[in-house]
């Protein structure tokens, strides 16, 4: 609990106003996060800060479409 967490992600050339992190908690509330490009525009890196132990539900938007990644 209270861990900050960070992840990229491929952004397919895609900017900051094209990529969407919805972040949900074990208890089913939204999770406010920060997404902001690097590498040249190559990925994005998404940090969040936990506020419950367990299992969350990650799902990221590119230009529209849902990828399948899972932040490691």
């Amino acid at each position: 609990m209270n861990r900050r967490v960070a992840f990229d992600c491929p952004s397919g050339g895609a900017g900051e106003n094209e990529v969407f992190v919805d972040i949900v908690d074990p208890q089913g509330r939204s999770v406010h996060n920060a997404v902001r490009c690097g590498g040249g525009g190559d990925f994005f890196t998404c940090e969040f800060t936990t506020t419950q132990v367990g299992e969350h539900h990650i799902e990221v938007v590119v230009r529209e479409e849902k990828l399948n990644v899972t932040p490691r």
